[in-house]
């Protein structure tokens, strides 16, 4: 990866045009991976490297908004990771229709820290017909038309994952992917959990991978209880299942997990019972091996783990193999 020092202060603007100058002498460059660079660095790359085949580029800066379209010259590119500077946000610039006769046959897409995105300007850009693998994390305004009616377009979509998600709400995005049978990889990072998750997550039966982070103001026993109930309904197709414990600040008692009952149950049948909720009961306090050993009596042919993760120490680091 190729990242110079960079501040508000220094931009490192004379190493970045050198690099433009240079870069396209790397006839043969097909992987890059850059941090900290100006966003006329990616555009140069649609001129001077268009036979690019990954290009993941983290922390991107500048004030004006990237040319999406520019990208479709890039027509061997199977893996895209665009992560936007946080502190600015980004904007997409207009589609040039011109560009997009020919769209870009992508696998794999991550797109992070945009304001105002427009699933419509992405499509016209990217076949939704090759797209394996969707990330996006950090945009804001993400229209309700994205989960009606974008992300039903996906058809060979298997993973699909989301951090910090604005916008429409996650019960809207769980109802969404339980109708997608290809669908099978789900990461949900750094969320609130409403009331009705646990009912929302048991109709997700397609899933056979699946990772939650919550937000750590949602660590209270009810909500950890709609995880863990709609969890455990999941037994019969989830064979990995990550559950991301995220709080400011660890202390002793904290690394705890309170979880209200009533707990589910098997019964004679095996099937998973799920006891109404008695909040006049004291909460369940497990710590992480506990947890996981009780979530395993019910996912015993899934692996299954509990991390614990200071929220400021990025818990977008966990991920599930694809």
């Amino acid at each position: 990866m190729l990242f110079p020092g960079y501040s508000r202060y220094n931009t490192n603007d004379a190493f970045w045009n050198d690099f433009k100058l240079h870069v396209g002498n790397l006839i043969n460059l097909r992987n890059i991976k850059l941090k900290s660079c100006p966003v006329y660095v990616i555009e140069n790359l649609t001129r001077t490297n268009i036979g690019l085949q990954k290009l993941k580029a983290i922390d991107i800066k500048g004030n004006n908004g990237l040319s999406i379209s520019a990208l479709t010259v890039f027509t061997s590119l199977i893996k895209l990771h665009l992560q936007f500077d946080y502190d600015g946000g980004f904007l997409f610039s207009d589609v040039d229709p011109v560009l997009c006769r020919k769209k870009l046959n992508l696998p794999n897409l991550t797109i992070r820290g945009v304001l105002r995105l427009s699933p419509e300007n992405i499509w016209r850009t990217v076949n939704c017909e090759h797209l394996r693998s969707l990330c996006m994390g950090e945009c804001l305004d993400i229209p309700q038309e994205f989960v009606t009616i974008t992300l039903k377009q996906l058809r060979v979509l298997e993973k699909l994952r989301l951090e910090k998600y604005r916008g429409v709400g996650i019960l809207t995005i769980l109802d969404s992917v339980s109708t997608q049978d290809n669908l099978k990889h789900l990461e949900i990072v750094n969320i609130e959990i409403p009331c009705g998750m646990g009912n929302a997550i048991a109709t997700c039966t397609n899933l056979t991978k699946f990772l939650i982070a919550p937000n750590p103001c949602s660590l209270r026993p009810d909500r950890n209880r709609e995880i863990l109930c709609g969890v455990v309904k999941l037994r019969s197709n989830l064979r990995y299942f990550c559950w991301v414990i995220s709080r400011e600040l660890f202390s002793t008692s904290a690394t705890d997990v309170s979880i209200m009952n009533e707990l589910p149950v098997l019964d004679p049948h095996n099937n998973v019972v799920v006891p109404p909720l008695r909040y006049l009961e004291e909460p369940t306090v497990f710590d992480t091996n506990t947890l996981r050993a009780f979530i395993k009596l019910f996912l015993t042919n899934c692996t299954v783990k509990i991390i614990k993760k200071p929220y400021f120490n990025n818990i977008y680091d966990v991920q599930i193999p694809f």
